[in-house]
């Protein structure tokens, strides 16, 4: 009787080891692989909401320059980590059977890219060259649009006319005549006598008298002058009547900036693009060139806002805006770029002008801490401080409205090799995009690579030839600040 109860009591300790052997078994495989499964999908998630954050911080920058919208602040919330990841399914609610949560930093300007540019340009200066006609055509708005008259006499010089091919507006410009006093002379009073009706005679006025009163007196008294004036008519309706640019001109050369503000032209009223034609009366016109220069920058400093993960379950993955782009970086397998820089191409059909655009987004870091880590959140403060235009070099405005480069040479210099491979396909990706545009692919060269180096080059119509402005190079520089606060749980 006492060995079945032995028996019976063994085989009941046999079972409960058995029993948990089978838990101890089916917790080690849930904490060995679901575990992991669990923390990685946590950490996928995680990052693809830290790509979206990257995303949305973009759009909000890009929403302020493109509406120049100074010193309006923008702020953005980032979750570093998981938070302790996902319960759901969990075999037990025990910190043994949960994943790991993630963690993160968040660092402003914690690279050292640069950006440079070599343009060989037209700048709003007006050359010396006085026969060359350089452009009458205008692509977009422009800041001036200068004409230059050259009078070689001035007695019978009548003036230009200059109309648009869209037929909005044209404008006259007249050499026009007028009489002044001459300063250092007195004129006497036209001769007079008081009427006496008696007598047959009386009172009448010697014809003789006025005469020699016009010819002596009143001739040498006037001066004749030249005044260059200007009529302009829109749409029809004359705006403005001779209106004197210069009075007194004589013989010689004469610029004239027809946009004005004075004259009512500028402004986004006209159609884009056009042609101006010139009709000569005694005078000659050309539409002149700006100064020529070759420009070439010092390497920008871009600066970053960047996200550097510490994941446990899944592949580190770093995201950072630089330069108007989001790229991805996973430290041992190189960067992809997720969204472009703001570089665009677009081709100008009927005067086969590549029209560039480039916005340089440079982020500049206040007093407050450049990095923060952890597993909590990050506000990032954000606010556009200056917006730019035309100015790829300080002190040196590029021409507007009419096409001003003959090549664009673009330079990064990246500070580790899957930042300068990034870049390179950010080139690469700006340059498929302008194809699909209708850019020709022979308009640009393929970006070229050498060590943390990557250079492209925009040449614009081959046909054209080395030596034709044939590209409108429209560059804004924007200058912002983004500071990092950490966020209370």
């Amino acid at each position: 009787m006492a060995s079945e109860w032995q028996e019976t009591a063994l085989s009941e300790v046999i079972g409960f080891i058995l029993i948990l052997a089978i838990i101890t078994a089916a917790a080690s495989l849930y904490i060995v692989y679901v575990v992991p499964a669990q923390g990685r999908e946590a950490e996928i998630r995680h990052m693809e909401y830290i790509s979206g954050e990257f995303t949305g911080y973009k759009i909000g920058i890009d929403s302020l320059w493109i509406n120049n919208r100074e010193d309006v602040t923008i702020s953005r919330t980032f979750d570093l980590g998981t938070l302790g990841g996902t319960t759901q399914g969990s075999f037990l609610n025990l910190p043994l059977f949960q994943p790991y949560g993630s963690s993160g930093t968040m660092v402003v300007n914690g690279r050292g890219d640069t950006i440079g540019y070599e343009v060989d340009a037209l700048v709003e200066e007006l050359g010396t060259d006085e026969t060359d006609d350089f452009s009458s055509s205008v692509i977009e708005e422009p800041r001036h649009l200068y004409v230059k008259l050259s009078i070689d006499n001035v007695d019978s010089a009548d003036g230009v006319l200059l109309e648009s091919s869209e037929e909005d507006w044209k404008v006259w410009l007249n050499v026009t005549r007028t009489v002044r006093p001459q300063p250092s002379t007195t004129i006497t009073r036209l001769p007079t006598v008081t009427p006496e009706p008696q007598g047959q005679g009386q009172g009448q006025v010697n014809a003789k008298d006025i005469e020699n009163w016009i010819t002596e007196t009143l001739v040498k008294w006037l001066e004749l002058q030249y005044d260059l004036t200007i009529t302009v008519i829109k749409n029809g309706d004359e705006t403005l009547s001779n209106w004197v640019i210069k009075r007194d001109i004589s013989n010689g050369d004469y610029t004239v900036d027809l946009f004005d503000e004075a004259y009512g032209l500028s402004g986004e009223n006209l159609s884009y693009p056009f042609e101006l034609t010139k009709t000569e009366y005694g005078i000659d016109c050309v539409f002149p060139r700006y100064l020529i220069q070759n420009i070439e920058t010092d390497p920008l400093l871009m600066g970053s806002l960047e996200y550097r993960s510490n994941n446990y379950y899944w592949i580190q993955q770093n995201y950072y805006y630089q330069d108007g782009a989001v790229f991805l970086e996973q430290p041992d397998d190189g960067s992809v770029v997720k969204t472009m820089p703001s570089i665009t191409f677009d081709k100008d059909d009927p005067s086969d002008t590549l029209i560039v655009r480039i916005i340089d987004v440079v982020i500049t870091d206040p007093i407050q801490s450049r990095s923060l880590g952890g597993t909590g959140s990050v506000e990032v403060t954000s606010f556009v401080s200056d917006i730019t235009n035309g100015r790829i070099e300080p002190g040196t405005e590029l021409a507007t409205g009419i096409p001003n480069a003959k090549n664009v040479n673009i330079t990064v210099i990246a500070d580790s090799p899957q930042s300068a491979l990034a870049w390179e396909g950010a080139f690469r990706q700006v340059r498929t995009l302008g194809e699909r545009n209708g850019v020709p692919e022979d308009w640009s060269v393929a970006p070229t690579r050498s060590g943390n180096i990557v250079s492209f080059r925009i040449t614009g119509n081959p046909i054209n030839g080395p030596d034709d402005y044939d590209i409108l190079l429209d560059y804004t520089r924007v200058n912002m600040s983004a500071s990092l606060q950490s966020v209370a749980a």
